[in-house]
């Protein structure tokens, strides 16, 4: 059965107070690349890209679920990323309206050693540059950095596999959809890269905050439903429903009072004399 569940956030980047981040220095990954999760410089300004983005992806009606770290950081794990991983429905209908869409944003395919990109040859985006790819395709765009992935690791019928299970989060009126931490968890294990590895405890850590969550609010509307019945109970107002006594008395077939017949006959001879028939008594 397919789910979905809508949550209203305030995003991980906004409060990170008592969490542990990875910061400057927290890890190798960190300390070779120089990146700083130290997110106070780039948090509104992602927050405002990655609102852009998936308003452009929806107006456009593209079909995709947010994978990757982002999606991780949309449900409150303290996650470091640069860029959004977007997980598209694969027809070509689908992958049309992505292009469309990203084309708008003026893409470039991404390039470690060239800051701004390269043009995309035919130039613009099309669904064969996708199609087909098992990699990630990187893009530069004006809201930042895209990944569009088809397949991500473990889910080779990418968004089909993730669509079932994923959490509709509200970001300031715009509707993300993301894939679980379930999910994820289970596609960076697979991956294994380095930094993969280090974002597991965190999304762990963060899953399992989240199912006490969900057990005290599921203890909380318990006692909350049993506190009315009572209440219902005691004014009256219900006690068939909430009385086991008034609910087996329902089940019974109803009580009938004894056919009145009125007292037997007096026998002849007044007061206290034996009954019967009076054929029978001797004679007096």
């Amino acid at each position: 059965m397919n789910t979905t569940c809508t949550w209203v956030l305030s995003l991980p980047w906004q409060s990170q107070e008592g969490r542990p981040t990875i910061g400057p220095g927290y890890s190798p990954y960190e300390r070779r690349t120089g990146r700083s999760a130290d997110v106070a410089d780039f948090d509104e300004e992602q927050r405002r890209r990655l609102k852009l983005l998936c308003e452009v992806l929806n107006e456009h009606q593209v079909a995709y679920v947010v994978f990757g770290s982002f999606a991780g950081r949309l449900q409150g794990a303290p996650l470091r990323t640069l860029d959004v991983d977007v997980v598209p429905e694969a027809s070509d209908t689908n992958l049309q309206r992505l292009c469309d869409a990203l084309n708008s944003l003026a893409p470039r395919w991404r390039v470690d050693d060239v800051s701004v990109g390269l043009k995309i040859d035919g130039g613009k985006l099309e669904p064969r540059h996708i199609r087909g790819s098992s990699t990630a395709i990187g893009l530069l765009t004006r809201v930042g950095m895209v990944d569009i992935v088809t397949e991500p690791a473990g889910f080779a019928r990418g968004y089909r596999d993730l669509v079932g299970a994923a959490v509709a989060v509200d970001l300031d009126g715009t509707t993300v959809r993301v894939g679980t931490l379930d999910d994820l968890i289970v596609s960076k294990r697979l991956l294994a890269r380095e930094k993969d590895v280090e974002h597991l405890p965190l999304l762990e850590a963060r899953r399992a905050e989240l199912a006490r969550e969900q057990a005290q609010r599921s203890i909380a509307t318990a006692k909350g439903s049993a506190a009315t019945k009572t209440a219902a109970w005691i004014s009256g107002s219900d006690q068939e429903s909430a009385s086991p006594l008034f609910a087996d008395m329902k089940h019974r077939a109803p009580l009938t009072a004894p056919e009145l017949t009125g007292p037997p006959a007096a026998a002849p001879g007044g007061d206290g004399a034996a009954g019967g028939d009076p054929a029978t008594l001797p004679p007096s």
